[in-house]
């Protein structure tokens, strides 16, 4: 089973959606057969928090649906399509070519 679990855990930063809540399902099932967090937390790499929350979603099922909110100075899609369509219509020149990376493109003087 703690093969399992790291295989569907993984990397906090690089896990998947999907793996994640196939996670925490087996964090929920665990939890409904009344396992104890410390029992939980004996053999499975998991955190008090991550439980905690898991609970809560359990008493409030609201919780799980959260929306990301975005900050107001965040441009929208529609924001960086015009900026790239301004930038595409603009005269430029390519620049001279460098080893490092892309060759880069300068704006020119009207």
């Amino acid at each position: 089973m703690r093969d399992a679990w790291n295989d569907l855990n993984g990397d906090k930063w690089t896990a998947a959606d999907e793996e994640f809540h196939t996670a925490d399902g087996l964090i929920i099932s665990l939890i409904n057969q009344d396992l104890s967090e410390i029992e939980i937390r004996s053999f499975l790499n998991v955190g008090g928090y991550r439980i905690a929350r898991i609970r809560a979603e359990l008493k409030d099922p609201s919780l799980r649906e959260r929306l990301r909110v975005l900050p107001p100075h965040v441009f929208t899609q529609e924001d960086r399509d015009r900026i790239q369509d301004f930038v595409d219509a603009q005269a430029s020149e390519n620049g001279f070519p460098c080893a490092h990376g892309r060759i880069k493109t300068y704006l020119l003087e009207e």
